[in-house]
């Protein structure tokens, strides 16, 4: 469990590090699953492992691309919209591959 507290450092790098650490965790949180166990939906929703690493990336896009770098949606470096698709992952998409 990452029950470490980030208070070290200015925003950013206090900002870096959280993203580091829930990064982390998302990850090991997922490793070691197959891909009918990644795929599993234990809630009524679209929110299986994989899908929360694709929201998260999305997430990340949104707020730091999008929002914050203020580029346009086909601009970043994958999925970016403010919409379900974050969580939607096609069959073809699996752990181990990048976007």
């Amino acid at each position: 469990m990452y029950d470490d507290m980030i208070t070290a450092g200015d925003d950013r790098q206090i900002i870096d590090a959280m993203l580091d650490r829930n990064r982390r965790a998302l990850i090991d949180t997922a490793r070691g699953l197959g891909e009918s166990e990644a795929r599993r939906r234990l809630v009524p929703s679209l929110t299986t492992p994989i899908s929360l690493i694709k929201h998260a990336a999305a997430a990340e896009r949104i707020w730091f691309q999008r929002h914050w770098a203020d580029f346009d949606e086909y601009d970043c470096d994958g999925y970016a919209r403010r919409d379900v698709g974050t969580l939607y992952c096609r069959r073809s998409r699996d752990l181990g591959r990048r976007h």
